[in-house]
């Protein structure tokens, strides 16, 4: 009878065992799982930094090509004012003035 019951226990033991290393089965794959998704993660995050650091030199350009813009454009009506008031006439503020 005590063998019997020797018997059971070891198969108790060893069906804990099983049971153990299922679960530790289970943890490692959760954990590689877990871990893989991170790296999935990390690479979307990086791809996006990247593509909003592009956009934003992109913007960032766009706005230097502005101020350039509208610096040559403050400069060419600065040239036509002074042109303008080289050429007045003397009989009003334009040459083409007549006066009754």
């Amino acid at each position: 009878m005590s063998d019997v019951f020797a018997s059971a226990l070891e198969g108790q033991a060893i069906a804990g065992l099983i049971r153990n290393l299922k679960s530790q089965i289970a943890d490692a794959r959760a954990s590689r799982d877990l871990e893989s998704a991170v790296i999935q993660m990390q690479a979307a995050y990086e791809k996006r930094i990247k593509l909003l650091k592009e956009s934003s030199d992109f913007l960032q350009k766009s706005t230097d090509n502005y101020k350039l813009s509208a610096e040559s454009y403050r400069e060419a009506a600065e040239a036509h004012q002074r042109a303008s008031e080289r050429y007045k006439s003397p009989f009003g503020n334009s040459r083409m003035s007549v006066s009754a």
